[in-house]
């Protein structure tokens, strides 16, 4: 929740990526891990991402409604529309002037 960056190595450790390589060695790397994949059964690997998939799917639409109602009720709030503006922009969120704003 502290949306902070994971760096190369630190994601490799946890298992969030199954390869750190340099910009240079990308393509090769891609390339390798394509071939592999290649050379799978297909109708098992279409299956094995089915399973994987299946309780990210299931949580998705048992929330999406309470998204939805949500966002339809705070669309216009200060966060919202500040969150939405920075991301836009492509700037960091001004969370202080958030808080200033909320508090007036």
């Amino acid at each position: 929740m502290l949306c902070d960056e994971i760096p190369a190595a630190k994601a490799l450790e946890w298992g969030l990526v199954n390869r750190v390589v340099p910009r240079a060695e990308l393509d090769a790397t891609v390339d390798e891990m394509c071939g592999k994949l290649i050379d799978k059964l297909p109708e098992c690997m279409r299956y094995t991402k089915q399973q994987l998939n299946y309780w990210r799917e299931v949580s998705w639409h048992q929330t999406i409604g309470h998204a939805r109602e949500w966002l339809s009720i705070h669309n216009r709030a200060g966060e919202v529309h500040e969150g939405t503006r920075a991301f836009v922009e492509k700037r960091p969120i001004d969370y202080e002037g958030v808080r200033k704003r909320g508090g007036e």
